[in-house]
């Protein structure tokens, strides 16, 4: 009898993910406008938006200056845009943010999350 694999959760949502649309400009500019605004009056740290499978992540440091959380929203403009499109933007039950980008035909999935309990201060 032969073995049937169904791949886990995260496959399937990734084959499920290529058939969506990349969002237009005006959900983009909304979707990263929610996320930034979480950013900004969260009182957080750091915040870190990883994808295991490409080996990307990065930290979000907020150093709670009033003039620099301006730059919030351009930075994370500039973030998502330098890795492929947008088509969804969950937040999760936890407070973490769910983001599939579609990237050279293929899709992932990046998570955004509250990463300040792994950063030591002195």
């Amino acid at each position: 009898m032969a073995k049937i694999s169904l791949g886990s959760l995260y496959d399937f949502n990734k084959q499920a993910m290529k058939n969506e649309p990349i969002l237009d400009m005006i959900e983009k500019n909304k979707a990263i406008d929610t996320i930034a605004e979480e950013l900004i009056n969260n009182e957080a740290q750091a915040w870190m938006c990883l994808n295991n499978e490409r080996k990307d992540f990065t930290v979000f440091y907020n150093s709670q200056e009033k003039k620099l959380k301006g730059n919030i929203k351009q930075d994370l403009r500039e973030y998502l845009d330098n890795r492929g499109d947008l088509i969804s933007v969950d937040k999760q039950a936890e407070g973490a943010y769910e983001i599939w980008l579609k990237i050279d035909n293929d899709c992932f999935c990046y998570m955004l999350f509250d990463y300040s309990n792994a950063i030591i201060y002195y």
